[in-house]
């Protein structure tokens, strides 16, 4: 009798661990991408991105290569801006896995952002994580704009999972 109770009580324990353990135990990595609506963007008037792609690939060990890229919207405080213009930003970054997430500072420019997993995505939290306009040949790092609401302040954008395609068409990798 004893024995049997001992094998509820692990086995309780267990499911109890295992309900608080976060559903990040697996690795982070793939193509998550959104395209703001304009509803999306009249009910957030601050916010400065329009479509946001992040591609998370999984090197060898405990390292990520990532790739970020934005069209910004012509509105909060890049409206009126070469921002605003429609053209895509993108960045390359060096991501590592931690507690919370996937963190990646970004190549050229500064700045660092989060990748957090959820249920159907993740969410992107970043406060100064800066992309650089495309095809700018003003010299390395020209022409960054920060993903941030207010540069310096975090804001966090929700993303869903997509097809490696999309990913692999806007950052060029087969």
């Amino acid at each position: 009798m004893r024995s049997i109770t001992c094998i509820r009580a692990a086995a309780a324990l267990a499911a109890a661990l295992a309900a608080a353990t976060p559903a990040a135990a697996k690795p982070i990595y793939g193509c998550f991408t959104r395209a703001y609506d304009a509803a999306d963007l009249a009910a957030a008037p601050a916010q400065v991105v329009e479509e946001l792609v992040v591609q998370l690939t999984l090197d060898e060990g405990e390292f990520y290569t990532g790739f970020v890229a934005a069209r910004f919207a012509a509105q909060g405080r890049v409206a009126g801006t070469a921002a605003a213009a429609g053209a895509w930003h993108q960045q390359w970054a060096n991501c590592v896995e931690g507690e919370g997430g996937v963190t990646c500072s970004a190549d050229c420019g500064g700045g660092m952002l989060t990748v957090v997993p959820r249920q159907d995505g993740v969410d992107v939290v970043t406060s100064g994580f800066g992309v650089l306009r495309e095809g700018l040949v003003n010299g390395p790092c020209a022409g960054t704009e920060t993903l941030a609401e207010v540069p310096g302040q975090p804001v966090t954008y929700r993303l869903y999972t997509a097809h490696n395609n999309v990913c692999s068409m806007m950052s060029g990798e087969k």
